[in-house]
């Protein structure tokens, strides 16, 4: 276990890098594109969390955190 733990902490190093390799490892996990969506909005990088919260919506068109941060981040960039 000590060397599987060694190996994932360097995923837990920021939300980036951790919600980045959910991605990578996973197929079609709303989860993960919105919560990177959120961090890139959270740092600023609002055009680049766009197409994150957008893949989540598309996953999860039900899910009203998704609609609604797409929709955050379509305002902020009509403004910009």
């Amino acid at each position: 276990m000590a060397l599987r733990t060694a190996d994932q902490v360097r995923y837990w190093q920021d939300s980036e890098g951790l919600f980045r390799h959910g991605i990578a490892v996973t197929k079609n996990n709303s989860i993960a594109y919105f919560c990177l969506g959120d961090a890139l909005a959270g740092q600023g990088r609002v055009a680049e969390s766009l197409d994150h919260f957008l893949k989540a919506v598309q996953l999860n068109p039900k899910d009203t955190n998704c609609i609604s941060n797409l929709d955050d981040a379509l305002t902020k960039l009509a403004k910009m």
